[in-house]
């Protein structure tokens, strides 16, 4: 349950720091998709226009002619799947020079695609990385990618500093802060708190706590389940969700760890890490791996690299035992990665 005043709160804050340069927008995604809410509202509050994509089985394709053809500045609102998939669509012909904005979110946005934009399709283009769970109103956090020092060597980019009115705390496993460089669960509070899940008083109870930094009676914070730490630059990185952790034969697993030494090897484009059990067999890590360059045979990509790569950094219980090759994610309606929908190993 969302209240009024955290939705302008967000509104406020986009219409300040998102509609800078441009005036008008693009809504590509669901009208029950939050991130409507940036592309959709934002511009009629101030006056702008809106570019409303037809929903015809061919969005990217229509989104990729706007981005390429329109002479006009826009705000995009998109999910990282959504930016990978353009580039697929893009080529060296297809250059813009236009000073589109594009506001990024729904999953970790990952370095390497920006840059793809940056250096070959849109050099002028302006990439704000926005992090937010639905509890908190669409955005809390934000990153503006200028520059590509502004990676500082991370394969995904940071998700910033709180918007206005906003706070966020890293905690230990004991509640305490935890100081910069370490691990911990993220929990927001401020302006943009819901009042909490409809008819679910139990859930709510337990997301929705108290919050200790706070003197005012029953100012509470959101617990979101997801892992950050502080940079030395003092904005937020995500390190993953805080309930991926895979359990194999006793040990715990972070996907994340095993994800960035896959991506940090030249074949790799991108690579997600999973649990997977067929029938009645033990279960077992799958590693999916988008090559750096596409193959016409699976055959030509040398697994038995990645495997020894991993061997030579890793216990062999984070080794995963199949690798699957494939062109590129499955992504919902929403434009995020769709888990459900990826390949079955063979």
């Amino acid at each position: 349950m969302v209240e009024h005043h955290a939705l302008l709160n967000y509104i406020m804050h986009a219409v300040h720091h998102y509609f800078v340069s441009v005036q008008s927008s693009v809504v590509s995604s669901s009208l029950s998709f939050d991130a409507t809410v940036t592309s959709l509202i934002c511009p009629l509050m101030m006056g702008g226009s809106i570019n409303l994509l037809a929903d015809n089985g061919q969005s990217l394709e229509l989104l990729h002619e706007v981005l390429v053809n329109q002479s006009e500045a826009l705000l995009f609102k998109l999910t990282p799947s959504h930016l990978r998939a353009l580039i697929d669509l893009a080529s060296i012909n297809t250059l813009s020079e236009c000073a589109h904005v594009f506001i990024v979110g729904g999953e970790a946005l990952p370095a390497s695609v920006v840059e793809l934009h940056q250096q070959l399709y849109m050099p002028n283009a302006v990439f704000i990385n926005e992090y937010g769970p639905t509890e908190t109103v669409v955005g809390c956090s934000t990153f503006e990618v200028r520059k590509m020092s502004s990676f500082n060597g991370q394969n995904t980019v940071s998700i910033g500093t709180p918007i206005q009115n906003t706070q966020l705390y890293i905690l230990d496993t004991s509640g305490r802060l935890a100081p910069q460089g370490a691990i911990g669960e993220l929990y927001i509070g401020g302006a943009g708190v819901a009042r909490g899940y409809l008819n679910r008083p139990e859930l709510t109870a337990e997301r929705f706590i108290q919050s200790p930094f706070s003197e005012i009676p029953e100012t509470r914070i959101y617990k979101t389940g997801d892992l950050c730490r502080w940079n030395a630059d003092e904005t937020l990185h995500y390190e993953g969700r805080s309930d991926e952790q895979i359990k194999i034969r006793g040990f715990r697993i972070e996907p994340g760890e095993i994800e960035t030494l896959l991506k940090d090897q030249a074949s790799v484009n991108d690579a997600l890490v999973t649990d997977y059990r067929s029938g009645t067999s033990d279960k077992q890590l799958i590693a999916y791996i988008i090559p750096e360059s596409k193959l016409d045979d699976i055959s030509d990509f040398n697994t038995e690299l990645l495997r020894t790569a991993l061997k030579s950094k890793l216990p062999d219980y984070m080794v995963p035992s199949v690798f699957v090759w494939v062109d590129s994610w499955p992504v919902s309606v929403n434009g995020k990665l769709d888990r459900k929908a990826l390949p079955e190993p063979t």
